[in-house]
């Protein structure tokens, strides 16, 4: 597996930036402004702002809604799909008209290795020229390779000074406090003695 996508999907930010999406509800039908880093984004035309947000939208009320897409997936590598004529299983149908189970079955594989071809970006025929629990293990471990690839997000709601403020005073207090019961607890055992 490439440890990076041969293309940039994103140039704009990565990892660890702070994305700010503003949306003022009174000013100019409201109005929606995005920052990142703390740096105003504007498009390529100066636009620094996206306004009549209530028009646009056909609305007078709106609900914030947070809606997150995956990096676009990468075009297959060439050979992860199957040559022609693999994959095509001859099913046999029975007297009574049930499809033939192994052959099912058999469809079934051919369909896993092609997908896993395509998600480890290898070769097809080197995909299922392994056997079943080393094909296994590689799904585990291409598994856990994507799953960190995926961008992870924080929500902050409201006036991040403020919340950093009384994240702060409330850590100070606790501290406070459980320095407090820390030194009764040391008088309880001095007086004690």
């Amino acid at each position: 597996i490439p440890e990076f996508p041969e293309t940039i999907n994103c140039e704009l930010f990565g990892k660890g930036s702070l994305i700010t999406l503003i949306f003022d509800t009174e000013a100019e039908g409201g109005k929606l402004s995005f920052e990142l880093d703390g740096v105003p984004l504007k498009s390529s035309e100066g636009i620094d702002s996206l306004t009549n947000v209530y028009s646009l939208l056909g609305s007078s009320q709106v609900f914030p809604c947070l809606c997150l897409s995956p990096l676009d997936e990468l075009p297959p590598p060439l050979n992860s799909e199957p040559p022609k004529g693999v994959g095509e299983v001859k099913k046999k149908v029975s007297a009574t008209g049930e499809e033939d189970e192994e052959a099912m079955a058999k469809e079934l594989e051919l369909k896993e290795i092609a997908a896993l071809a395509k998600r480890a970006r290898a070769d097809y025929n080197v995909i299922a020229g392994l056997p079943a629990d080393q094909r296994t293990k590689l799904r585990v471990m291409v598994d856990a390779v994507l799953k960190k690839r995926v961008p992870a997000v924080k929500l902050i709601l409201g006036d991040v000074a403020a919340e950093a403020a009384a994240m702060a005073k409330a850590k100070a207090e606790a501290e406070a406090k459980a320095k407090a019961e820390s030194e009764e607890k040391e008088a309880l055992k001095a007086a004690a003695d």
